[in-house]
């Protein structure tokens, strides 16, 4: 059974009972700074678990990709040493919201596994929580199992819970036994961790809350949460033992020996196992919008992509070797998992760019590695300060040279590194500490947050409006007023005024008392902890504490702002549709004149990706549909498809803004968690156009935009250009179409009149300065000529040929070159050209005439015809003895 008929097998049998099949979540989890990775198919479903969510489905059942390479859950080293242990794992589960509990568990699991897989009964046992009767008594009635199958375990290994507190439980584990053939006992024997028994499905009880270390009580209502390794079971139906042998794996092994050229010698075991492993969790990663950096998952991701290259090498040179596999892996499980199709271009072309970066690490750091280590021995240790200055120095990853010296067999000496690198980054915190003192102003800003309300936003649906003075800051101090001339921050009970976050430009406008007899410019609004903090100039009177004051914000800069804050919602809908899903907002910033957002996505966008967006953007402003906002919970926007933003905190009450209509005109085109401000219907915004695209990072670019009146300025501008250069090359504007043509050829014949000026230029200096003798019946004529474009003297010689009617030229030309040593005369480039005329080539051979000859200009050899030859040199003091050498070349000859 192939692994795809396998999930899709596992699917329908739980959808027969009753379970809702959810789609697998990404491996970068929502809202969940404990992990690092989705490492199990329990995680999508953690806040039902705990009670902070509900859905609309009390069982389900997915297939989740998983990857355990970082953070607590980390498998990498041991990939591709084992049989079973993987970087990216698919995981099966099914899962019970307080609905069934341990009786209907354990039947769906051994209906699973022995009718719709069909293994044997016989090939089967299970491990039981030590004290678990009731799990100890179903398995004996639905299973037939004597005492012996059934495995007391009192360890951890079979009691599981989420944490030091909340929900936790026993489990069950089914074992697979492959045959006495493979070494390896039973659970709780000594010898259980070798292959022959293997863990297929844990299925988890979830029925205790472990409320403090010495307290833990029962569930109102048990739920049920499994998970079984596809790549297991699929050992299993496929008849090996190894999971490295089923056909996800094979065919991808056997695509790299193909690749590679190599035999399947032992050598090459562990490092194809390694590549193709790799291989899909860099895959998967980079589809779900992670990409490799210097920290954090894009650390992990980086670390997974050079451990694949440092292995590949080891078997091919092929720089195009990732993106020669990731057809075989899309054909295996593009199937299911559709966003891996969508992003293969991508990953190819950051597998590429990654290549390169860590060939040049690992091309400037292993000699030094090496060196240090050819006098170490097995068992011995490469010192802290040795690894230290390879990271530092040269950029070596700790764990490439950990892998190198694993090899070899030689340690780390891993204290001394890491106090090394301990000391590193105190100095880097004492420098940042010494550079980022604490204003007055932010510590004044901070106190008054401990002692004031939050300011109340009214700026959704106003542009103005009263509020009281709680608080003015002068000069980082509180003050009970500030007079014309002084500039503050003051702090309202309740502004119209949006504050810089999300990305957007804070309003500016100006507040002024009730009287209109004092006035303030307001500048800028920052946030701080839920105070709105006006930076204002005074112009006229005084404010005081208390002051009831009237707020109005600059009305035609802020719906310059909305619209261009709504123009990048549907920007990034529209880079998604274009590009790909895993297109993930990384930054951005909205101001009243321009759009700056930087997104996730390795390669240069092409001229018609960045028209098809504007195109898609432009079609939805035409709409002219409405700008929906709504309140709602945080479960419901997640429910609802809304798109938050990695690594944002949101909080239990968020706001959803919709913005256009897909085909249907059902679905928005657009919907993301947003605080910001926004147009009332597309049709404000008025037009969009992006001005620029370029790289941000690695793996990440940056695009320029701009809309409305800024647009339609641009727009004019640029037409008027094109209408001045179209006068220029004499086309009127209903022939514009042909304007590329035209300059074109403009520039081509410039360049040809160029060229012909350059090589009339050295013809006539050659002939300027010629030098001509008769040898015998023949003439020769030589010139030596200074810092001439080597290309033109070519056509020199020609002319000169002509010129001469019969006989033999010589152009030579010396071009200076620095040197970084100082020495530029030994640094002089020497080109010589020697010409034979066609009546004398059967006598004379231009190619023997200067080959004898090169060497007195520190040449080696030459190349030509009998017509012509070309040779050169770096010692611009031979060219006389080579003039002369020639010279008596031509003499012998007559």
């Amino acid at each position: 059974m192939k692994t795809s008929n396998i999930r899709s097998s596992f699917l329908q049998f739980f959808k027969d009972k009753g379970h809702e099949i959810v789609a697998p979540s990404s491996l970068v989890p929502e809202n969940d700074d404990s992990l690092l990775f989705t490492n199990s198919g329990m995680v999508q479903f953690k806040n039902i678990f705990i009670g902070k969510e509900q859905r609309g489905y009390s069982r389900a059942s997915t297939c989740q990709k998983s990857v355990r390479a970082g953070g607590k859950h980390n498998d990498l080293d041991q990939v591709g040493h084992t049989a079973r242990h993987h970087t990216f794992f698919e995981m099966l589960g099914n899962f019970s919201f307080g609905d069934y509990f341990k009786e209907s568990a354990i039947l769906y699991a051994w209906e699973c596994l022995t009718k719709v897989f069909e293994i044997s009964k016989d090939r089967l046992c299970v491990t039981v929580y030590h004290d678990d009767e009731e799990a100890v008594r179903l398995w004996k009635s639905i299973a037939g199992f004597s005492d012996d199958r059934i495995i007391r375990i009192s360890t951890s290994d079979n009691f599981w819970s989420m944490g030091d507190t909340g929900p936790c439980g026993p489990c069950t584990e089914i074992f697979y036994d492959h045959g006495e053939h493979i070494s390896g006992g039973k659970p709780g024997e000594t010898d259980a961790d070798g292959d022959r028994f293997v863990e297929l499905w844990n299925l988890v009880f979830m029925q205790f809350e472990q409320v403090s270390k010495d307290k833990r009580v029962s569930l109102p209502k048990p739920s049920i949460d499994t998970g079984m390794g596809i790549e297991r079971i699929a050992a299993v139906l496929q008849g090996v033992h190894d999971n490295f042998d089923i056909d996800i794996f094979s065919s991808l092994i056997a695509r790299l020996f193909e690749i590679s050229g190599k035999d399947r010698l032992d050598i090459y075991k562990v490092p194809s196992r390694i590549v193709v492993d790799h291989l899909r969790s860099a895959a998967f990663l980079i589809a779900d919008g992670v990409f490799p950096s210097n920290e954090g998952r894009g650390y992990v991701l980086r670390r997974i992509m050079r451990r694949a290259i440092k292995n590949a090498r080891s078997m091919t040179d092929d720089r195009q070797l990732f993106q020669k596999l990731m057809p075989t892996l899309v054909d295996n499980m593009g199937g299911f998992y559709k966003e891996l199709v969508q992003a293969q271009p991508l990953i190819g072309s950051i597998f590429s760019q990654e290549y390169d970066s860590f060939c040049k690490v690992f091309e400037n750091g292993m000699p030094v590695l090496q060196r240090i280590i050819s006098d170490l021995l097995p068992g011995q240790a490469l010192s802290g300060a040795d690894a230290f200055r390879l990271y530092d120095t040269y950029g070596m990853p700790i764990d490439v040279i950990n892998d190198e010296l694993s090899y070899r067999g030689i340690l780390l000496d891993e204290r001394s590194f890491n106090e090394l690198m301990d000391d590193q980054r105190r100095r880097s915190r004492e420098g940042a500490l010494m550079c980022a003192s604490v204003s007055p102003e932010c510590q004044a800003y901070a106190s008054l947050s401990q002692r004031i309300p939050a300011t109340v936003f009214t700026g959704y649906n106003e542009i103005g409006g009263a509020a009281a003075i709680k608080a003015i800051i002068v000069g980082g101090e509180e003050k009970n007023e500030v007079i014309s001339g002084q500039s503050a921050a003051i702090v309202v009970d309740a502004t119209p005024f949006y504050a810089e976050s999300g990305g957007q430009a804070s309003d500016k406008g100006y507040m002024k008392s009730r009287s209109g007899a004092s006035f303030a410019s307001i500048y800028e609004v920052i946030k701080v902890n839920g105070l709105f903090i006006h930076k204002v100039i005074v112009s006229d009177g005084a404010f005081r504490m208390g002051d009831s004051v009237d707020l109005n914000i600059d009305a035609a800069r802020r719906k310059k702002i909305m619209a261009n804050h709504s123009a990048t919602h549907l920007m990034q809908a529209a880079l998604r549709s274009v590009l790909g899903e895993h297109v993930m907002q990384k930054g951005s910033y909205v101001s009243d004149d321009r759009i700056r957002f930087d997104f996730s996505h390795g390669i240069q966008m092409t001229a018609e990706e960045i028209a098809h967006v504007e195109r898609i953007v432009n079609d939805s402003i035409r709409q002219n549909t409405s700008v929906v906002t709504e309140v709602m919970s945080y479960s419901d926007a997640s429910d609802s498809g809304a798109m938050a933003l990695f690594g944002e905190k949101y909080g239990d009450v968020v706001r959803v803004v919709s913005i256009g209509m897909c085909e249907n005109f059902v679905t928005p085109f657009s919907m993301e968690l947003c605080g910001g401000t926004h147009v009332k219907r597309t049709g404000e915004i008025g037009v969009f156009k992006i001005t620029g695209e370029s790289s941000c990072m690695s793996g990440v670019r940056r695009i320029d935009a701009i809309t409305g009146e800024a647009a339609f300025k641009l727009f004019q501008d640029i037409y008027s250009k094109v209408r001045t250069i179209a006068s220029v090359a004499k086309i009127s504007m209903s022939e514009i179409d042909s304007l590329p043509q035209k300059l074109e050829a403009l520039i081509d014949e410039n360049k040809i009149l160029r060229k012909e000026a350059i090589r009339m230029g050295a013809s006539d200096c050659a002939l300027s300065s010629v030098v001509s003798e008769s040898i015998g019946s023949a003439q020769f004529w030589h010139s030596s000529l200074s810092n001439h474009e080597v290309k033109s003297l070519k056509s020199v010689v020609d002319n000169m040929k002509r010129k001469i009617g019969s006989g033999v030229v010589m152009v030579s030309n010396i071009e200076a070159q620095d040197a970084s040593d100082g020495s530029v005369d030994a640094k002089h480039k020497v080109t010589v050209i020697v010409g034979v005329t066609d009546d004398l080539v059967d006598r004379l051979s231009a190619v023997k005439l200067l080959s004898s000859a090169i060497g007195k200009v520190g040449g080696e050899k030459c190349g030509g015809r009998d017509d012509i030859a070309q040779g050169g040199g770096h010692n611009h003091f031979g060219i006389e003895a080579l003039i002369s050498s020639v010279r008596e070349s031509i003499k012998s000859s007559f």
